[in-house]
């Protein structure tokens, strides 16, 4: 398998909330924790039990902000092909197809209005890998579906992909 890179981008979250909601979720579940565990000091009305204040305390004070602070969006243009991994869902890369794609265009979207946020979404026919911003390279595909792809540098992004759909599109089997 070649392994020729043409294009590689890893982005990681850059929102400012993100980072704040981060440190929010860690401060409040320790505290919490801290409070009920080691000064004995209920929280709330309906306070959760000890035991049920340790599984909260590990699931979101630490195994929750660790598995957002592991979140990275690569994508990798080679020359066999367009390689997306959205970690920590995609323990390997994921082979896009490009046999079927009709356009490749840069697009300015709206990850809230368009797909409800970042991440792996889908709506209005079309799927989307974004962890930042609002650009991105949209393939058009003949069945009618979409897919987009977030970049920080769509330009050098819809290049690559261009270089070698043109390339795959082209290509005569040997006999």
């Amino acid at each position: 398998m070649a392994t020729d890179i043409i294009f590689r981008e890893a982005q990681r979250p850059r929102h400012w909330y993100f980072w704040v909601f981060l440190v929010f979720l860690i401060l409040l579940t320790w505290a919490m924790a801290i409070f009920q565990l080691l000064l004995g000091v209920p929280v709330g009305n309906n306070p959760a039990s000890d035991l049920e204040m340790v599984v909260i305390f590990i699931l979101a004070g630490i195994a929750f902000p660790i598995f957002l602070l592991m979140t990275e969006l690569a994508v990798e243009v080679r020359a066999e092909g367009l390689y997306v991994r959205f970690r920590p869902f995609h323990l390997r890369f994921v082979q896009i197809r490009l046999d079927d794609v009709v356009d490749v265009r840069i697009v300015d979207f709206s990850p809230f209005a368009d797909f409800g946020g970042w991440g792996i979404r889908y709506g209005n026919n079309a799927k989307a890998y974004t962890i930042n911003g609002n650009r991105g390279v949209r393939l058009s595909y003949i069945d009618g579906h979409d897919l987009i792809i977030g970049s920080v540098r769509p330009q050098e992004l819809e290049s690559a992909i261009r270089s070698i759909w043109r390339a795959e599109r082209f290509r005569i089997s040997a006999p």
